[in-house]
C-alpha cells in the first residue's frame, strides 16, 4: 500500500514538475517575443504563421462577407454591411443607346461561377469551378472549401476560359490559373499562387501576377520587416507553362523610381506591402504618349501604395510609375486614346463625398478627362475590387462590386443599362439584411462568340 502511495506522489510530482517547465518555457518565449531577444528570430516566424492561422479560423464563419457591402468604410473594416439597393435583375434599359451584347460577370454560390447574360439578364451559359476539380488537376488547396474562391475569366471567341482564383481569408491569397472549354472541362491547370488578374499578349502569352511569403531580407531593402509578401510577374504559354517570373519590388528597386517605395509600409498588415491587383498588356498604339516606354510593357496597379506602374518584361524594370488623386483603386485600363481608366475605390476627398468613381486621365499631363459619377445623381461605392470596361461605342461598362450591380454610362453620364446580379445571400442573424458581390464584369458583342450557348 505504502508502495503504491509512493508512486502516485512521484507521478502526480512528475505531472507538476512537467507543467512548470512548459510554463516557464511559454514565459520565456513570451519575453524573447516582447523584447526581440534571444531566439527570437527562430520564434517569430512560426510566431506569425500561428497567429495567421488562428486568425483564419476565427474568420471562418463571415469569410464571405468580410468588406463587403455598398457603404463607405475604412480601408481594413471588415464589418458586415448589407447592398445599398435589394433590386435584382435588369432595372433600366435604353436600347437605342446601350452597348447591345453578352455581359460576362463572376460571382459565387457554392462555387466559382461565370455566368453569360443577355441584356434582358437573362442567363444564356454558365461555366462552373469547383474545389473538386481543382484538386484533381493537382492544386493543393488545403483547407479551402468552394465558397473561399474568387475568380476573374477572360473568354474566348469558343467558349474556352482561362480564369484567375483568388481565396479568401488565405496569406498568400493566390490559388492558380485555369483554362476551361465552353462546358467548364479542364483543359489546363497552373498550380502556382497567381492572383488577381491576367491579360493575354497578342502572341499568345498570358500575364498574371503571383506572390510567395519572402523570409528573407533582401539587398536594397533591408528596411522592410521579414516576413513580407514578395509580389511577382509571372509569364505563361498558351498552354500553362511558365516561361517567366520576377519579383515587383525588385523591378522598383532597380529602376529609377525606387522612391516610389517610400510610401511602403514596412510593417504593414500580413506582410502585404504592394497589393498588386490588376495587370494590361500594352501595344504600340496605346503608348503613343509615353515615347519611353517600349512595347509590350505591363501596366500594373499597386493598391496599397496608391500607384500605377509600367514595368518592362525584358530588363525586369519599372519605366513609368505615378502616384494621382486615387486611393486603394482597382482595374487601371489604358484606353486606345492613351489616357488611363480607373475604378477609384476611396479617393474622392471632396466635401460631399459619398463613396468611389470611375476616373480617367491622362498619363502625361494628368487632366482628368473623364469622371463618374459627377453631383448626387448617381452613387456608386465600393469598399474593395470592382472594374470598369470602355465600350467601342463610348459607353463605359462599370462593375459596382460590393452592391452587386453592373451599370452602363454613356459619355454625358446616363446610366443606359443598370442590372442587379440575382446572386443574393442572407444574413445569418438578420432576415432584412441581404448581401452581393460581382467579382468582375465585361460586356462583348453578339458576333464575338462562335459556340452554341448551353442556356442553363
Amino acid at each position: 500500500m505504502l508502495d503504491n502511495d509512493r508512486m502516485r506522489i512521484n507521478h502526480l510530482f512528475a505531472v507538476i514538475t512537467l507543467i512548470a517547465l512548459v510554463f516557464l518555457g511559454v514565459i520565456a518565449g513570451a519575453a524573447m517575443m516582447y523584447f526581440e531577444v534571444g531566439a527570437y528570430q527562430l520564434l517569430r516566424n512560426p510566431f506569425i504563421a500561428a497567429e495567421a492561422l488562428l486568425g483564419a479560423e476565427a474568420r471562418s464563419d463571415d469569410i464571405d462577407m468580410g468588406f463587403t457591402g455598398a457603404k463607405p468604410v475604412s480601408p481594413f473594416d471588415a464589418s458586415l454591411a448589407p447592398v445599398r439597393d435589394k433590386l435584382v435583375g435588369v432595372t433600366r434599359y435604353d436600347s437605342a443607346t446601350a452597348y447591345e451584347g453578352f455581359t460576362l460577370y463572376s460571382t459565387k454560390e457554392d462555387a466559382p461561377i461565370i455566368n453569360l447574360v443577355n441584356m434582358r439578364g437573362e442567363r444564356v451559359h454558365q461555366w462552373r469551378i469547383s474545389a473538386e476539380k481543382l484538386r484533381a488537376s493537382g492544386m493543393e488547396l488545403g483547407r479551402l472549401t468552394d465558397r473561399q474562391l474568387n475568380v476573374i475569366a477572360h473568354v474566348f471567341p469558343n467558349g474556352d476560359v482561362s480564369a484567375v482564383l483568388t481565396a479568401k481569408g488565405n496569406t498568400p491569397w493566390g490559388v492558380g490559373l485555369v483554362k476551361l472549354d465552353k462546358d467548364s472541362n479542364m483543359l489546363w491547370a497552373f498550380a502556382e499562387p497567381v492572383h488577381h488578374d491576367h491579360d493575354i499578349g497578342p502572341d499568345g502569352k498570358i500575364y498574371t501576377l503571383g506572390h510567395f511569403v519572402q523570409f528573407e531580407s533582401k539587398e536594397g531593402l533591408e528596411k522592410i520587416e521579414v516576413p513580407f509578401l514578395d509580389d511577382t510577374v509571372v509569364v505563361l504559354s498558351e498552354s500553362g507553362e511558365k516561361l517567366q517570373e520576377f519579383s515587383i519590388l525588385d523591378a522598383i528597386r532597380d529602376s529609377e523610381f525606387q522612391s516610389v517605395l517610400r510610401y511602403a509600409n514596412p510593417v504593414s498588415y500580413n506582410g502585404d506591402l504592394l497589393h498588386a491587383n490588376a495587370i494590361q498588356y500594352l501595344t504600340k498604339e496605346q503608348l503613343t504618349g509615353l515615347p519611353k516606354v517600349p512595347p509590350g510593357a505591363l501596366l500594373i496597379s499597386l493598391r496599397n501604395l496608391d500607384t500605377l506602374i509600367m514595368v518592362n518584361p525584358e530588363t525586369e524594370k519599372v519605366v513609368w510609375a505615378v502616384r494621382g488623386g486615387w486611393h486603394l483603386q482597382h482595374d487601371p485600363d489604358m484606353l486606345p486614346n492613351g489616357d488611363i481608366m480607373l475604378f477609384d475605390n476611396q479617393g474622392d476627398l471632396s466635401a460631399n463625398a459619398k463613396g468611389s468613381r470611375v476616373i480617367q486621365f491622362d498619363p502625361v499631363t494628368m487632366e482628368q478627362t473623364w469622371v463618374f459619377p459627377e453631383g448626387e445623381s448617381e452613387q456608386l461605392y465600393s469598399a474593395v475590387k470592382s472594374s470598369q470596361q470602355r465600350l467601342s461605342n463610348g459607353n463605359t461598362l462599370i462593375t459596382e462590386s460590393n452592391n452587386g450591380r453592373i451599370l452602363e454610362v454613356t459619355p454625358n453620364k446616363v446610366v443606359v443599362w443598370e442590372f442587379y446580379i440575382p446572386e443574393r445571400k442572407t444574413s445569418k442573424t438578420k432576415v432584412d439584411e441581404v448581401f452581393s458581390k460581382v467579382v468582375d464584369a465585361q460586356r462583348f458583342a453578339s458576333e464575338f462568340f462562335s459556340f452554341e450557348f448551353n442556356h442553363h
